[in-house]
This record gives structure tokens, C-alpha cells and sequence, in this order.
């Protein structure tokens, strides 16, 4: 099932139950990944693209949140931290970035491994923490 999907069907079962904020946040992330895969083409929103969008409104809301500790905003954001993966760090990182680096050979570069990072676990890690992972084997 696509996220998509699975934002949807969530958002209409919150509907259903009468809770608002639940609902009302899923239906902005759900137009803004709409939106964001309308940009170049006709076409439903990728994971990839629904993860983007979510990442951005979580750390929109964490920002807020230190301003005002509202509660509907720490609401919709545990919501939201629902759909995204879990985050690798520390030894799985890495591993990961290690594993990279030895099977690519000796021409490897920051940017290389930061691309090769992006492409296989998308939104799963956090780049200064990966970056200063990388400059170590490097």
C-alpha cells in the first residue's frame, strides 16, 4: 500500500471518530504531497515525496512547539511521526556508510557517500551525523 493510500484511509477513520486535528493535519500533508507531485506531472505523490512533505511539517511543528507548547501542535505531530521509518544511527549508520566505502573503493568521496546515503535510506538518518561518520573513514 502506498503512503498515500495509507494517509488517506487514516485521515477519513479520524473523520469518522470526530477527531480534527488528527484529520486536519493529514489532509495538509496529503495536498502538499499532491501538490508537490503535480509540479512536473498529472500523477499521485511518491512514499518519497509524502516522507519530504512529512519531515518538513514535523520539523515546522518542533519549531512551534518550543514557542508555544501548544497541545493540538505536539498532537499533530506525534501523528505524524507515526509515518516516518525509523531513524539509523550510531553503529547501524555506521555500517551502513562503512559497507559503502569498501565496496566502492578507494575514490570515494563525502559527496559520494552522502548521494549513495540519500538514494538507499531516504529520510532515515540524519546528514550531519552521517557526514561526520563519513569524514572519519574518509
Amino acid at each position: 500500500m502506498l503512503l498515500i493510500d495509507r494517509l488517506c484511509a487514516d485521515r477519513m477513520n479520524f473523520r469518522k471518530d470526530r477527531d480534527n486535528d488528527r484529520a486536519n493535519i493529514l489532509g495538509c500533508v496529503i495536498a502538499d504531497s499532491v501538490a508537490l507531485a503535480n509540479k512536473v506531472e498529472k500523477r499521485s505523490p511518491t512514499d518519497e515525496e509524502c516522507l519530504k512533505v512529512i519531515q518538513k511539517m514535523v520539523t515546522s511543528l518542533d519549531e512551534t512547539i518550543k514557542a508555544t507548547n501548544s497541545y493540538t501542535d505536539r498532537i499533530q505531530r506525534t501523528v505524524l511521526q507515526g509515518y516516518l521509518p525509523e531513524k539509523i544511527t550510531g553503529q547501524k549508520l555506521e555500517d551502513v556508510i562503512r559497507s559503502y566505502i569498501m565496496s566502492d573503493g578507494d575514490n570515494v568521496k563525502l559527496k559520494n557517500v552522502m548521494t549513495y546515503l540519500a538514494k538507499t535510506i531516504p529520510g532515515q538518518y540524519d546528514g550531519k551525523e552521517a557526514s561526520e561518520i563519513a569524514k572519519r573513514f574518509l
